[in-house]
Order: C-alpha cells, then sequence, then structure tokens
C-alpha cells in the first residue's frame, strides 16, 4: 500500500469513527483541511471560490452521505481536483508521524467492514431503483392501453363519418324544422358514440372468452395440473362404497319378488294342471306328507291364496251352472202362474 493511500484510509478512519463506509457533507471541508495539513500544507493553498464551494455545500448539504469511493467524484464536482492532486505536488512533503501504525489484521478488517457497508447501501439503492422502474413500466403499460384505446376509438370514428355525413346531408334535405335536425344530429352523434362503446365492450368479452377456452383446454389436456381426474376417481369410489348397503338392498328386494313371481307361477301351474285333490291341498297321496312348497312359508302363503281364489271360482262356476230340481221348478211355476 502506497504511502498516498494510508494516509487516506487513517483520515478517513479519523472522520468514520463507526465505520459507517461514509461521512456526511459538513465534514467535507474537514476532510480536505486534514489531508493538506498531513501533506504540509494548508486549506489557503485552495483557491477562495474554491474554499467558498466546499463551504456551501457543506452548509446547505450537511446530512448528504459521500461514501468512500465516490469522495474524488465529488471533490472534482465541487473544486474541480481530486485526492491524488491534492498531494501529488507535496508527496514528498508528507508527515510520516501523522500515519499512525496500525495492525495490518485490524486494517483488513475495517476495510472489510466498510466494503459490506457499501454493499449493503448499494443493495438498498438498487432496490429502490428497481422499485421506481416497476412503477414506470406499468405506467407505460397504462399508457399504452389508453392509447391503443384512442387508436380504435379514432379508427371507428374515421369508418363511420362518412356514413355519418350521408346521414346528415339526408337530414337536411328531408327536415323542414332546423331545430328538430339539430337534435336529430346530436342523437346520431350519441348514437355513433354508443356503438362504439358496444363495440369495445363485445371485442373485450370475446377477448375473454378467448383466454377462458385456452385455460379449459389445458385443464383437460393436463389432468395432472388440477388434478381433476384423481378427484373423480376418488369422489366415485367413495359413492359406491357408500351406496354399497342400499345397493344390497335393492338386490335383496329384487330377488324377493322374483321369488314371489315365480312361486305363483308354480302354485298356478300346479294348481290348473295337477288332477288331484290331494295334490291341489299339497299333500302326498302316497304317504300323506306334505309337498316341497309346502315346507316355504312365502310359496304356501301364495298357494293358499291362490287355492282360495280357485275354490271361490269353482263354487261360483258351480253355482251358475247348477241343475234346476222339482222344488225349483214348482217354484218358479208358482211365481210366473203356471199350473
Amino acid at each position: 500500500m502506497s504511502t498516498k493511500d494510508e494516509l487516506f484510509k487513517n483520515i478517513w478512519l479519523e472522520l468514520d469513527g463507526a465505520k459507517r463506509g461514509f461521512i456526511y457533507g459538513k465534514d467535507l471541508p474537514n476532510l480536505v483541511t486534514k489531508i493538506l495539513n498531513a501533506s504540509n500544507d494548508s486549506i489557503e493553498s485552495i483557491d477562495k471560490d474554491k474554499r467558498e464551494l466546499l463551504e456551501t455545500f457543506a452548509k446547505e448539504q450537511p446530512f448528504t452521505k459521500i461514501y468512500k469511493v465516490v469522495v474524488d467524484d465529488t471533490l472534482k464536482k465541487l473544486i474541480g481536483v481530486t485526492y491524488a492532486d491534492l498531494v501529488s505536488n507535496n508527496d514528498n512533503n508528507i508527515d510520516k508521524s501523522s500515519i499512525p501504525k496500525r495492525k495490518i489484521s485490524i486494517d483488513k478488517d475495517n476495510e472489510l467492514e466498510i466494503l459490506k457497508q457499501q454493499l449493503r447501501e448499494k443493495d438498498i439503492l438498487i432496490k429502490s431503483k428497481d422499485d421506481k422502474l416497476d412503477a414506470l413500466q406499468e405506467n407505460v403499460e397504462l399508457f399504452k392501453k389508453k392509447y391503443d384505446h384512442l387508436v380504435d376509438e379514432f379508427k371507428y370514428y374515421k369508418k363511420t363519418i362518412g356514413k355519418q355525413k350521408q346521414l346528415s346531408q339526408e337530414m337536411n334535405t328531408n327536415s323542414e324544422d332546423s331545430i328538430s335536425n339539430e337534435e336529430n344530429v346530436e342523437n346520431r352523434n350519441f348514437d355513433v358514440r354508443n356503438e362504439f362503446f358496444i363495440e369495445e365492450f363485445r371485442r373485450q368479452i370475446n377477448e375473454q372468452s378467448r383466454v377462458i377456452n385456452k385455460l379449459k383446454d389445458q385443464i383437460q389436456n393436463n389432468p395432472a395440473i388440477s388434478g381433476y381426474n384423481s378427484s373423480k376417481d376418488k369422489q366415485k369410489k367413495t359413492f359406491l362404497w357408500n351406496n354399497i348397503p342400499v345397493f344390497i338392498s335393492k338386490q335383496f328386494t329384487s330377488f324377493l319378488m322374483i321369488i314371489s313371481i315365480l312361486g305363483f307361477i308354480s302354485s298356478l301351474y300346479f294348481r290348473f294342471t295337477a288332477s288331484d285333490d290331494s295334490l291341489l291341498l299339497g299333500i302326498n297321496s302316497n304317504n300323506s306328507e306334505e309337498s316341497w312348497f309346502s315346507n316355504n312359508p312365502l310359496i304356501s302363503s301364495i298357494d293358499w291364496l291362490v287355492g282360495e281364489k280357485a275354490s271361490e271360482n269353482r263354487d261360483t262356476e258351480l253355482g251358475s251352472y247348477r241343475e234346476m230340481t222339482e222344488q225349483d221348478i214348482e217354484a218358479y211355476n208358482k211365481i210366473f202362474s203356471r199350473s
């Protein structure tokens, strides 16, 4: 490290005791004074105008942060010289005793801390610039949309202006009242504006519909995005599992109905095909044991009902076609005066 750099580092640490990596604007004249004093020179060696500029800057911007890496730029803008220019002419006159001896490790730690602080400050500055850039981009998008809207409106008016003029001329020719003619023109202008707004809304709705249809197609083509199929399968499995008792109940009811119908048909078959009365009563003529369908309560009940109905029909038929006895004939003759 050169003598100039070491001198500047030590002077900087005197002003930046908190090791923040920057000094305030009010400390800038003091910095220049210390640099000149260390090089066996005085502030008087600088022109009066330049000294006044330093004092004015310190008064007007006392809390402006001046980082170590931009000190030369700040001095160059204010008084037209840099740190190297201040000590170049007096490099051989630098008072070595003004440079305190410090450990190299401490200098490195201080330098590292200063660099970290500068990095944090730059990150904050970059973040603020990014926020401003995002805001500007949003404004650009907004103005672009407004510009496109105005362009569309202009094109629409330009397209319909010929028709509007033609209609106005027709109304001027056919109308006799000038006041009513002006009202018609105003109404026509109002209708044109409404037509443009309606057309613009229709365009926006169509654009939104295209976006919605595109999203639907993406979801259908890639079910993993929404998990539609998996949830549907889970719902289907849950539905089947929860409806097992209902399914069994329905099947059992259907089974009972089928058994009842078969029992009814078998009862009719045996009733109208069997000739033996013992079979009709459900008794085996050989060993006087009950027939197979008498063991089933349901079938036997159906058989009993069918048997009762059959016996009633048989009695009715026999009663309807019963031969008349002598007593019946005699009673008939008495009623109808036959002797």
